[in-house]
């Protein structure tokens, strides 16, 4: 059974309810103007099954290109899987995007070895038409999935054997970047999609010791925009900014750091938000940070965990009274893991909760004391210490803990830390 608490199923319905919602919104706001739709689309399994055997002629062949050759290639790529990408047919079945997905992909990487074939297909085909899908009056699910697929495309592809990451297309990381700039008013399916490629672009980029610059200015305005007024929009907001957060942090430039610090700071923004903000405070490069006030952002970490600390052990007292017959339920174990009785589920769920954001909190520390100013910080050995004393009570007999008990283990570091970051 899913657990809505725990953090990270609760990020991954919240993407999967706002791409839903926001193409429901697209939908309703486009409704006077009927999606555009590629006529020449290949569905028949059939047919499709036939060109398919076609192209892995092409495919595994060698030698240049020839012109029966690269109409071969793109009856297959635009009228199998572009055109079909319009088609009402897969608003109704949108698995298939995914799968159309994973084959231009597993394509792409099968010719890394033959450059004209790669550039041709990469090129002249798939960023080509995909710009197309993304940018025009097309269904919703069409253009996000469409802005997915730019993303995964690659300048080099993998070689797994020798260790070799992608290194991805330079050409059309440019082109996201516009479509993820708020100024571009691209709708927000486009814009998430635009986030979620480039957030891939930032830590392949700095596996290979490399970064764009140009992503950073429109992350940094996403990060730094006002709550919308409709309340609807919010769940779509704060997952923009936990996104550019994210990538802000893969790229790892430490002038990033008061950007994301105001984040960790903010009252406003949801707890979530803050931890993932406070984890990529621990990615960020302090080697040649300069004028780094380093007590201001660990102050910053230590109100998020103090903060996580105080909704948890709220969320437990209120479960206690309102079920005084759990009170002094624990785990009395059983016949092999699977027979255990399930602890205090207040407790359960609160060591959980709790175990990830303090994680993100200490990686943000741990980043921190990487600097020259986070060395010297006597505030920062503080709230790493009491952070630390709060996750060793968090793994103490855990399957044994009452809410009392959980409240008795984690209430007196928190009170320590508390009176640390006054």
């Amino acid at each position: 059974m899913l657990k809505l608490s725990n953090p990270v199923v609760r990020w991954t319905l919240i993407l999967t309810l706002t791409t839903f919602l926001g193409l429901f919104v697209e939908k309703a706001r486009a409704q006077s103007e009927p999606y555009r739709t590629v006529k020449s689309a290949i569905v028949d399994s059939k047919q499709v099954g036939a060109a398919r055997r076609e192209l892995r002629r092409v495919l595994s062949g060698g030698g240049a290109l020839s012109a029966d050759d690269q109409k071969t290639l793109q009856n297959f790529y635009v009228r199998c899987i572009f055109a079909p990408m319009t088609q009402p047919s897969a608003q109704q079945s949108p698995e298939d995007y995914p799968k159309w997905r994973a084959t231009v992909v597993k394509d792409l990487e099968s010719v890394r070895n033959r450059p004209d074939v790669h550039r041709f297909i990469r090129d002249e085909l798939v960023v080509k038409y995909l710009r197309q899908l993304a940018t025009k009056n097309y269904h919703p699910a069409c253009r996000y999935n469409a802005t997915l697929m730019l993303g995964l495309l690659n300048d080099v592809e993998a070689r797994v054997n020798n260790r070799v990451y992608p290194l991805p297309h330079a050409e059309s990381r440019a082109f996201l970047i516009k479509l993820m700039d708020p100024r571009n008013k691209q709708p927000e399916v486009v814009q998430l999609a635009a986030l979620i490629s480039l957030n891939r672009h930032a830590g392949l980029l700095r596996a290979d010791g490399q970064t764009d610059n140009k992503m950073i200015p429109p992350l940094v305005k996403i990060i730094q925009s006002p709550l919308p007024e409709n309340s609807l929009e919010h769940d779509t907001h704060y997952w923009k900014k936990k996104l550019a957060i994210d990538t802000l942090g893969d790229i790892g430039l430490s002038g990033a750091a008061k950007t994301i610090g105001g984040v960790v700071s903010s009252q406003e923004a949801p707890l979530w938000v803050r931890c993932a903000a406070a984890e990529s405070i621990g990615k960020l490069d302090y080697s040649s940070a300069q004028n780094l006030n380093s007590d201001e952002l660990v102050k910053g970490l230590g109100q998020v965990a103090l903060a996580a600390c105080l909704v948890e052990i709220e969320r437990v007292k209120k479960y206690d009274a309102e079920n005084p017959q759990e009170e002094n339920r624990v785990n009395l174990g059983g016949f092999g893991e699977n027979n255990k009785v399930e602890a205090n589920p207040a407790v359960t769920e609160a060591r959980r909760t709790l175990k990830h954001y303090l994680a993100c909190v200490s990686k943000g520390l741990s980043g921190l004391e990487s600097s020259s100013a986070g060395q010297s910080s006597t505030l920062l050995a503080t709230v790493k210490t009491q952070v630390g004393a709060i996750e060793q009570g968090l793994d103490d007999n855990p399957e044994q803990t009452t809410p009392q008990e959980l409240l008795e283990k984690i209430g007196p570091p928190a009170l320590e830390l508390e009176q640390a970051i006054q």
